[in-house]
């Protein structure tokens, strides 16, 4: 059963929508960040690039995007592990990590950010090879090597808004998890209230019918 992820990296892909497929990618490293910092940080290491957890988040996401264009191990890692936490499921309950969201992610990543051609120059080979299981991927590939031929001069802007859409999803999910703390504490205190008003209620009745009942025994 594939995720919402899958579904809309597949739709930006068909229509080679790189743009929106890239936002999408950003947005789920951004959400990755936040709540597994450290699959982040072992990503960047294991590509060579040095990352630390004193780091803050602006720094992590400016090195991330910087290296993305000369980095083909970080580009491959990113799409590892932006997959590995949105595995689909099969039909006998067990979660796998799918190939073509792989490879998919492995593309949009090359084609959006990769403007050396000693770093894409496999990619009509060996790329090609391991990825040739995605539907209509030739066109892509060479459509995407056309513009990264013309598009050198937009690479900087490209960078900058990777880092802005990473940035606001770091920013979203630190406020939505914000959010869900206040209002776990606001139940948790609720039921303390609750419980403190109904166990004085049931307090005070005890102490009238006490009451009650001394008084009818001393008339007695």
């Amino acid at each position: 059963m594939s995720t919402e992820f899958h579904n809309n990296l597949s739709k930006y892909f068909d229509v080679n929508n790189t743009k929106d497929a890239n936002r999408l990618l950003m947005s789920e490293l951004g959400k990755i960040l936040v709540k597994d910092r450290n699959d982040f940080i072992f990503m960047l290491t294991e590509s060579g690039v040095y990352a630390d957890s004193n780091m803050s988040d602006s720094e992590l996401v400016n090195i991330f995007v910087d290296n993305l264009s000369k980095n083909k191990k970080l580009r491959l890692g990113a799409s590892l592990l932006v997959n590995m936490h949105n595995k689909q499921m099969n039909f006998d309950g067990s979660n796998d990590l799918s190939d073509d969201g792989v490879k998919m992610s492995m593309i949009v990543l090359d084609e959006y950010h990769c403007f050396d051609d000693e770093e894409t120059s496999n990619v009509g080979g060996a790329w090609a090879k391991a990825l040739e299981g995605v539907v209509g991927l030739g066109g892509k590939i060479a459509e995407g090597q056309q513009k990264k031929k013309f598009g050198v001069t937009d690479s900087i802007a490209k960078q900058k808004e990777s880092k802005n859409a990473l940035m606001q999803q770091i920013l979203a999910k630190k406020q939505a998890d914000a959010d869900a703390l206040k209002k776990s504490n606001e139940d948790k205190q609720k039921t303390k209230r609750t419980l403190l008003y109904v166990g004085g209620g049931v307090l005070a009745l005890a102490i009238i019918v006490a009451t009650i009942y001394f008084i009818k025994k001393r008339k007695k």
